[in-house]
């Protein structure tokens, strides 16, 4: 995630010029997405975002990364309970591939980044970090 792309995030939800500046001198989303590429588990990421940004709390970390898990199960669970349904390429090669679980693996860090982003953003902003999360992944 780049600084450019957080700042529009945050702009696009009411944040105000000077909330912005002092957020983005702050926290650095690049750096946050930097260090989360180069660790090898989440929690290894986590014991890294906290080591640069002691702001930043390995326990926020975990409970974000907890609810969004919990909403990914919640949401493929209702698809259980279907008959049948067509995949997309994509959905087949989630299926395909080991289901929920082996997806979370592969994916982590895409998601950890945009919590660690959220996280360390909502930080000295009017916004929750799961709003400035619900508007990461959703656009």
């Amino acid at each position: 995630m780049t600084n450019k792309e957080i700042m529009a995030i945050l702009k696009k939800n009411g944040v105000s010029e000077a909330e912005i500046k002092k957020v983005t001198e702050k926290f650095d989303a690049e750096k946050i997405t930097e260090i989360v590429e180069s660790s090898s588990t989440p929690k290894e990421a986590f014991k890294n975002l906290h080591s640069f940004y002691p702001e930043i709390e390995t326990q926020k970390l975990q409970d974000q990364m907890d609810f969004v898990q919990g909403q990914i199960e919640a949401a493929t669970n209702g698809h259980n309970n279907c008959k049948t349904i067509e995949l997309t390429e994509n959905e087949l090669s989630m299926v395909s591939g080991g289901g929920l679980g082996s997806w979370f693996k592969n994916n982590w860090k895409k998601i950890l980044i945009g919590i660690g982003v959220a996280v360390a953003f909502s930080a000295d902003t009017p916004l929750t970090a799961s709003k400035v999360l619900e508007s990461i992944f959703s656009d």
